[in-house]
């Protein structure tokens, strides 16, 4: 905690008289800032007020070394600056400790500066343009999968229409050469684009905003990369990848990759889907399907039919459904009629109406009545069954079950009993004593095709966990092999799904990436199979997902009682990053911990030299040997993020050039992690604060929030100010994962010094994003600096908050938040919101300060505390 007499102690470091306004934000946080350390200081400031206003040549204001950048390259000079002190450091040059500071604006630091400060704490990310052939899958938010190419060319497309699209050319000419594209094929087209879709954020695979995409046109050859778990995807040469380096997680472009090397592949992909999946949502196409209405639903919608179109006759005519079904209440209703007619009249409830109907019925008079309304365990698993070992046909709505085993012949009558309340099953079985189940139901039917389960069942995917299990039961029971396997020294075990279909596969291991299990993809003559090798997630599979063949079960409680006495061995998917060895070693030498007591036989300096693999398994028991002398430390924070079992290393089998024969190649920005990870393969890089550029004069820019009022997006007629909200540094910073990142204020002046003395004594990079007020931008009386700066705070406009070792917490909570209203009022640049048609923008900024703060408490969770 800062104390105010030790830090009246400590000498200025920005002297006064330099020409920066009276009531600037900038020069009282540098101020602050600059008191946090006794030790020596350099700094570096990109162009702007605070280096402009400060050093004009030949005079300066800084006590202290200051090196001057150009406006995008801060970082990055300190960077530099501070490696070659460490190498002095090292050869006895230099003694004394050094703090190094980075000063960076909106242009410096949120815009074009954002990707040289990434590099400075990421080391190795690059920011390019082209990346992925057009077919190449994408997975979004809720589970659905998408080709790059569709999604990209609609937005474009969609948005070339309202002149938002920008065409774009390479920096310079070198860049161009050493990517192999020609001089014609230089410009791309960029589009603002608004999808979530699956990303790394550093502890887990979860979807991420897109929030540009790109298309160029393609090149004449890309790279395709082919992993030893069958996972292949082609990229361009430039693109990045993440692999597993001697010093930790690295990116390495696509075409310097070398066989051997490991990319960080996901184990487990999580989807944020809420829908409810009723029945007669999924099978409402269904022309020959019809529903019985109950009577005051068929008389409210028909009251509506008269009032918007006079009678039911012409509201046929004009919707395109036969009236005669609406006559009578006893007649039936056709559901894909039904559901023109909601569209039509949307002050009808479908949702009231979908939690009526269980009852369907076939042209033809056919009834059938089901048990529940929505997907259910039982439908996934009978679907899981027909997938594997059955067979669909149009005639009849025909669905077979082909089976030997009893035991599953009974399963597939009981699931369909519990789906469907007295249908009938044909049942026979031939001399060889295989039984052949036919039914004929449009239900299952009309399932069976809309998830497309014989051929690409990938709208499975964006199902619940509960409904995947039950499919991936169903088709392991029809189609699934476990078993102990035996080797000249050593048994070990293995689970298999088989198909047909290279597809069906694609699709199967990304149902077991739902559920955190990982599998290697191999193909055998006509088959393709998934196989699930590893101990660990042979076991999830066993819990999880098991069995109802008799058979099966008796493998897997063999199995399971094989991994359960004896030590699983390390394979691809349970290996930890070679790194981890070298950090072990550090932490045994800072602590002076011995080697032998944690790792008898030393195996701890063969793994530091990387001449050995450890399992994740194996170098946390090496942490839990440590004790609690190292548990606050660092260092385990990062070797804890290189154990999160949600990925797996995955070495490089096969690299390929391979001609293209597409138009295009397309890329998306992601923020905040700028990584994605198409078709839940493996992990690549995407290519591409005083809330303004004051400078220059109050231009628009990242930092700059929703509806303020500048220079290059001012309000008027057309526009009520910046539409976007303001870019989120401090979370895309905190996906570096470096050891200290806070937001501060200069009104709380203890909790900027502190969070700034934590950074100067970090064990890496830290960042500190500070709300620095401009009284000629934000347009208010500049005595008033530090009471604007409050009231950020206040509002929760600006939260005070830290990221320590991953660990987010508030530092400050206000006991009651101010309305934003309150801080919108205080500054000119916000004025032109108070009037009739601009007062739903404030609403809106209000919705998004409580989105964000109820965002934080999620991130800080039970483990949050105020300091």
């Amino acid at each position: 905690m800062a104390n105010i007499k030790e830090l009246a102690k400590i000498p200025e470091r920005l002297s006064g008289g330099h020409r920066l306004c009276a009531g600037c934000g900038a020069s009282i946080i540098v101020r602050q800032v600059l008191m946090a350390t006794k030790d020596p200081v350099v700094a570096s400031c990109a162009t702007g007020c605070l280096e402009v206003a400060t050093t004009i040549y030949p005079y300066t204001a800084w006590k202290i070394p200051f090196i001057h950048n150009a406006f995008e390259n801060s970082a990055a000079t300190m960077s530099g600056v501070e490696t070659a002190y460490r190498a002095l450091k090292k050869k006895g040059k230099i003694t004394k400790e050094i703090k190094f500071v980075a000063f960076g604006g909106d242009g410096g630091t949120y815009d074009i500066g954002l990707q040289s400060l990434s590099g400075a704490l990421e080391r190795g990310h690059k920011f390019v343009y082209v990346c992925l052939p057009p077919d190449t899958e994408l997975i979004l938010e809720d589970g659905t999968i998408v080709e790059i190419g569709k999604i990209v060319d609609e937005a474009i497309n969609l948005h070339s229409k309202k002149g938002q699209v920008k065409v774009i050319s390479p920096i310079n000419k070198w860049q161009t050469l050493s990517y192999g594209m020609s001089e014609e094929t230089e410009k791309v087209e960029i589009s603002p684009i608004k999808k979530s879709l699956l990303s790394w954020n550093g502890r887990e695979f979860v979807p991420m905003k897109a929030v540009m995409a790109q298309r160029k046109d393609s090149p004449k050859c890309l790279i395709k990369v082919t992993t030893s778990s069958g996972l292949t995807l082609k990229l361009t040469e430039e693109h990045p990848v993440l692999i597993d380096g001697p010093d930790g997680p690295e990116w390495k472009e696509a075409g310097l990759l070398k066989k051997g090397e490991e990319v960080y592949s996901a184990r487990k992909i999580n989807i944020f889907n809420n829908d409810d999946f009723y029945l007669i949502d999924l099978i409402s196409e269904d022309k020959n399907i019809c529903v019985t209405l109950p009577a005051d639903i068929k008389d409210r919608i028909n009251k509506q039919l008269v009032t918007k179109f006079g009678t039911v006759k012409k509201a046929a005519q004009h919707i395109g459904f036969k009236y005669w079904q609406f006559k009578e209440v006893s007649r039936k209703v056709n559901l894909s009629d039904l559901k023109k007619i909601y569209k039509k009249l949307p002050e009808l409830n479908w949702e009231l109406l979908r939690n009526s109907i269980n009852e369907f019925v076939v042209r033809g008079g056919n009834v059938i009545k089901v048990h529940h309304r929505q997907l259910d365990e039982n439908i996934l698993y009978l679907l899981g069954l027909i997938s594997s070992e059955g067979y669909i046909r149009k005639q009849n709505y025909g669905i077979t079950f082909v089976n030997k085993e009893a035991a599953l012949v009974n399963a597939f009558e009981n699931a369909y009993l519990e789906i469907s309340k007295g249908r009938k099953i044909n049942k026979i079985s031939d001399k060889n004593g295989i039984w052949y189940l036919t039914i004929g139901d449009p239900i299952i039917y009309n399932l069976a095709k809309i998830f497309d389960i014989k051929d690409n069942p990938k709208e499975l995917v964006k199902l619940p966990e509960p409904l995947i299990i039950a499919f991936l039961r169903g088709y392991f029971d029809g189609d699934g092999h476990c078993s102990i396997i035996k080797t000249n020294h050593s048994r070990g075990a293995i689970i298999i799904l088989s198909t047909v279909k290279k597809l069906l596969a694609d699709r199967l291991r990304l149902l077991l990436q739902r559920l955190g299990i990982a599998g290697f993809q191999d193909s055998r003559e006509h088959r393709f199979d998934i196989h699930i090798s590893s101990s660990k997630d042979i076991m999830k599979f066993i819990e999880l997902i098991g069995s109802n063949s008799p058979l099966k079960k008796k493998a897997m409680r063999e199995v399971k009682s094989l991994l359960e006495e004896r030590k699983p061995r390390g394979k691809y998917f349970t290996l930890a990053p070679r790194v981890c060895g070298k950090l072990i070693k550090e932490l045994c030498n800072k602590y002076n911990i011995s080697i032998t007591a944690i790792d008898k036989k030393r195996n701890i300096c063969t793994l530091a030299a990387s001449k050995r693999r450890a399992t994740k398994q194996k170098i946390r028991e090496y942490l839990n040997k440590m004790g609690d002398i190292v548990f606050k430390d660092p260092l385990i924070y990062k070797i804890n993020n290189l154990l999160i079992d949600d990925f797996y290393l995955d070495p490089i089998r096969k690299l390929e050039k391979v001609e293209t024969d597409f138009k295009y190649v397309y890329d998306l920005t992601i923020e905040p992690s700028h990584v994605f990870v198409p078709g839940g393969k493996f992990i690549i890089s995407n290519c591409y604060n005083n809330e303004a550029y004051m400078n220059t004069g109050a231009q628009r820019s990242g930092a700059t929030p929703r509806g303020a009022s500048t220079t290059t997006a001012p309000h008027g007629k057309e526009s009520y100010g910046k539409h976007q909200f303001k870019k989120d540094l401090t979370a895309i910073v905190a996906a570096h994962k470096i050891p200290y990142v806070a937001q501060a204020s200069a009104s709380n002046w203890n909790d900027l010094v502190t969070k700034s003395e934590k950074a100067f004594a970090a064990d890496g990079p830290a960042f500190l994003n500070v709300i620095a007020t401009c009284h000629r931008g934000w347009r208010f009386p500049q005595e008033k600096s530090i009471e604007i700066s409050k009231l950020a705070v206040e509002t929760g406009v600006w939260p005070l908050i830290e990221i320590e070792n991953g660990v987010w917490r508030f530092t400050y909570k206000p006991k009651e938040r101010k309305p934003v209203i309150e801080w919108l009022k205080s500054q000119g640049r916000f004025s032109h919101l108070f009037t009739e048609e601009n007062k739903s923008i404030i609403d809106e900024i209000q919705e998004g300060v409580d989105q964000n703060w109820a965002r934080l408490e999620n991130l800080c969770n039970s483990t949050c505390k105020v300091a």
